[in-house]
């Protein structure tokens, strides 16, 4: 072989070496394209007082990450049938625990305050449905929703909704005041359903574990 040959052999392998790195490479690229737009960011503002919370996003946040991403927030509660899972942000003493998608969480802030999450969108989430009021949220990112829709919706299992309870802005210093849309009263006027707010959901003939949907498409449903 002269050696014009073998550096015409060489400059191929090369050239088909650099080739199939980049098809390789392809996959990979996609995948991580795909993984960030996946990913949607939103913000969340917050009052004065006593706050409704729900977390539309998958983040994998804990009670002291949320406590540090809002410096005014003080005291972190959820609903198990009674206020229970309390953290208090200055505090010590407390176990520290996982905030799970959709969940309500009741949060007390000394000053107002903005933040800013970037995630997923959760799709579902799987509700342990108690006869009684229960502490969600619900996702609002594909079309404007309601108490009365929530009221509306028809369901295959046995389960179903009596009445919708939320805390407004202006109730945020009076921990006992909340306002309900009765679904038996269609007169009712009734309140729109807010991203990463949290509502009580009153609900009857409770299925476990019953599906729930958080779009406005599917509500609770047998798995």
């Amino acid at each position: 072989m002269s050696k014009r040959q073998g550096f015409l052999s060489l400059g191929l392998l090369t050239v088909f070496l650099l080739v199939m790195l980049y098809v390789v490479s392809i996959p990979t690229r996609l995948s991580s394209s795909a993984k960030t737009a996946s990913e949607e960011t939103i913000v969340i503002s917050l009052v004065q007082g006593w706050n409704n919370l729900s977390l539309p996003l998958n983040l994998n946040l804990t009670a002291s990450d949320l406590c540090a991403l809002v410096p005014e927030m003080t005291d972190i509660y959820t609903f198990n049938s009674v206020w229970t899972g309390y953290y208090g942000c200055k505090k010590t003493a407390h176990v520290d625990y996982s905030l799970v998608p959709y969940k309500g969480y009741i949060v007390y802030l000394t000053a107002p305050q903005s933040f800013t999450l970037t995630g997923t969108r959760y799709p579902f989430s799987v509700y342990e449905w108690v006869l009684g009021p229960n502490y969600v949220g619900f996702d609002t990112s594909k079309q404007r929703l309601e108490a009365k829709k929530i009221c509306a919706q028809k369901f295959t299992s046995p389960l179903e909704i009596i009445s919708i309870s939320r805390k407004p802005a202006e109730a945020a210093g009076n921990w006992s005041y909340w306002e309900t849309y009765d679904c038996s009263s269609p007169t009712v006027p009734s309140f729109e359903i807010k991203q990463a707010d949290a509502y009580f959901v009153t609900v009857q003939n409770p299925t476990k574990p019953e599906k729930t949907n958080s779009s406005p498409a599917r509500l609770p449903n047998r798995i």
